[in-house]
């Protein structure tokens, strides 16, 4: 199979962003500026099924399992699971808001001006994705497997069968696109046991917040002295 055609050309990229700012006078001399920020932008991408190389997670292709064509463990096959690409989707989520107060004061015959603020920001993201191997249900589905009574090949043996339910065999010796028992191609219910979606999730926040005032302490035969402070 050409794994390039299982790339996204261009990812797909979904954004919503609202704004808001505003000033208002409290006061003939005091002022309040606040903006407000939301924003939301959901990605995803596509990129070729997994590179499965056995001997680098210890899942060797049992002795004992129906697909073994030998009578020997084959610890080092390689398969890339083309059926199922590989999916991730991003979902991220700023919110932003800041006050300021900012105004001047007298005091005698000299103005000082000042400031205060406070400001919040926070990121929450979500990340999904789907198409890497369950490597414990891995392990089970390329393990000792045996045909049954009904003529379906299952996990365990005929002594100590394991259940449809807690496992399904694979024979990854059948490439894309080929069909047979044991199958990736066309067989839901492999896929559903080697391959589940997985979800992360993480946040940060930070927060600041300033204090400023500055003016002029007196004058001097070259001009004012200036002072200017902030926190």
């Amino acid at each position: 199979v050409n794994t390039n055609e299982l790339l996204d050309l261009i990812m797909p990229v979904k954004r919503r962003s609202y704004y808001a700012n505003g000033v208002y006078d409290l006061t003939p001399n005091t002022r309040l500026h606040a903006d407000l920020l939301y924003s939301n932008r959901v990605s995803s991408s596509v990129i070729s099924g997994y590179p499965m190389q056995a001997n680098s997670w210890n899942t060797p292709l049992s002795a004992d399992s129906y697909f073994n064509p030998s009578n020997n463990a084959m610890a080092n096959w390689w398969r890339r699971t083309s059926e199922v690409p590989r999916w991730t989707e991003r979902d991220l989520t700023t919110f932003r808001y800041a006050f300021t107060l900012e105004g001047s004061i007298a005091l005698g015959d000299r103005s000082f001006d000042w400031d205060a603020s406070y400001l919040k920001n926070e990121n929450k993201v979500r990340v999904s994705s789907l198409g890497n191997l369950n490597l414990a249900n891995t392990r089970l589905a390329v393990g000792p497997s045996f045909l049954n009574s009904q003529g379906q090949v299952q996990c365990g043996t005929a002594a100590a069968p394991i259940a449809f339910s807690a496992c399904v065999p694979w024979n990854p010796l059948l490439g894309y696109g080929q069909q047979g028992p044991g199958a990736l191609s066309g067989n839901t219910a492999l896929q559903n046991f080697l391959f589940q979606q997985a979800h992360g999730m993480g946040r940060t926040t930070s927060e600041g917040v300033t204090a400023n005032v500055a003016g002029a302490l007196l004058s001097l035969p070259a001009g004012e002295l200036g002072f200017a402070a902030g926190l």
